[in-house]
Parts: structure tokens; sequence; C-alpha cells
């Protein structure tokens, strides 16, 4: 017999075909101290802090990238178990009806049927506006240290920018 595809079939699949990447990790030790970086002092930071804000920010938005993309494969495998697994209900249901020469109800009350005679299949829905709710909230965070990465770029340019204009003149 064959075996029930899952949308963890296809996370899984894509854990291993990255696990099997040659590439190495990149590992960020988030325990360390200078992961405690105040932005509102990056105008005042000096040459050193501002190292550590671009290393620490660059990093942790390497890793929010990276989660992203995961979370974008698990929510786009989620989705389509579900819009797969729904379109199969929804057409068993709407042929129920046609069977016993019923009218067809409306798609809305065709859908609240197919969910509340599919437990299963509406535990995969909340699964999947979960996973879009976490998704939506680290794509906030890695935009939020984008920003910041930016930021620090800028500040780390305008003094780049004006030593250069210190020791070489206007025209440098």
């Amino acid at each position: 017999m064959r075996k029930r595809w899952s949308y963890v079939d296809a996370v899984q699949q894509a854990n291993d075909y990255v696990a099997n990447l040659s590439i190495p990790k990149i590992v960020l030790d988030t325990n360390r101290p200078e992961t405690e970086l105040d932005f509102s002092k990056v105008m005042t930071a000096s040459a050193k802090e501002l190292s550590d804000y671009l290393v620490v920010y660059g990093g942790l938005k390497g890793l929010l990238e990276q989660h992203v993309a995961d979370l974008e494969a698990r929510k786009g495998a989620m989705e389509a178990q579900f819009e797969e697994a729904y379109n199969i209900a929804m057409f068993k249901v709407a042929d129920k009806y046609r069977i016993e020469n019923q009218r067809k109800p409306s798609k809305e009350n065709l859908r609240g049927e197919v969910l509340m005679t599919n437990p299963a299949l509406m535990d995969l829905l909340r699964e999947c506006i979960n996973m879009k709710t976490v998704y939506q909230k680290t794509l906030g965070e890695l935009r939020l240290y984008t920003s910041a990465y930016a930021t620090v770029s800028r500040v780390v340019a305008l003094r780049t920018k004006s030593y250069e204009e210190s020791i070489y003149g206007r025209d440098a």
C-alpha cells in the first residue's frame, strides 16, 4: 500500500537536500555579549562597535533569511496539502448533493460543510494559518535587521567619506 503524502514529507525532502549541499554551515553564537548592541547608539559608536554592529546584524539577518526561507517552504507545502485535500473533499460533498438530486448549496456553505465534516482538514487549515502568522512575524524581524544593517552600513560609509575628505580634500 502506498504511503499517504503529507507536507511533512516535502519539508523532510527539502531538509535532506539542503543537508547534502556541499557548503559549510554558518555558526552564530548568539550568547556573546556583543549581541546586546544598543541600536540607538549607532551614531556615536566607535569604529570597533560599528564593526560589531555589522557583524551581528549581518549574521542575524542571514540567519533570519534562512528561517524565512524554511518557513516559506513549509507554508507552501502545507498550503498545497490543504488545497489538494480540500478540493477532493469539496468534490465529494458536491457529488453527494448531485447524487441525491438536491440543490447544491452556495460555495461558502459547501466550504463550511467540508470543514465541519473533516476535522483533520480543519486542523490542517489552522496549522496553515499558524504557519502564515509565524512566517509574517519572522519576515518582520528580517526586515528590521535588514534596515538596521543598512543603517549601520550608511553610517560607516558617511564616516569613511568624511575621513577621506579630511585627508585628501573635498574632491577625493
